[in-house]
């Protein structure tokens, strides 16, 4: 006779599963904060304040580090968009990719590539780095 599981023993057997995932998504979590921490402290010091001259991008696949460009870099970028017309992707790509710090170019791309609106999360922080934008750290 087959080895039927019951439903009592199923459910136990998935939640086990189930913690087992949520702990390694706990452990991941914690090895990326411990890379932006790193990140941070790094850019810190060889860049300046985090906010001002770089800032790091939290993501599900690790920290993003950009730098402020140079400013024909945003003036190029905002040039072609007067008015309705919307940057495409590979014209958000174009903006932001001379400003990441980290990842690696090669990984950078293929993260671009898969995650297409990070292009523009990307872009939005480098948007508060050129307007000098300051945070708000009260509370923090």
């Amino acid at each position: 006779m087959p080895d039927v599981e019951t439903t009592e023993a199923k459910r136990k057997r998935l939640l086990a599963e189930k913690e087992k995932r949520d702990d390694a998504e706990i452990e991941a979590a914690k090895l990326r904060e411990i890379q932006e921490l790193e990140l941070d402290e790094k850019y810190s010091r060889e860049l300046g304040p985090r906010g001002v001259a770089f800032d790091i991008l939290k993501t599900s696949k690790g920290p993003i580090a950009v730098r402020l460009g140079e400013a024909v870099l945003y003036k190029r970028f905002r040039a072609k968009y007067v008015g309705e017309k919307e940057p495409t992707l590979e014209d958000i790509q174009a903006f932001v990719q001379p400003c990441v710090l980290y990842p690696e170019r090669d990984i950078f791309l293929d993260l671009i590539d898969k995650h297409a609106m990070l292009g523009s999360a990307i872009a939005n922080l480098l948007a508060d780095l050129y307007v000098a934008k300051e945070k708000d750290t009260r509370g923090k």
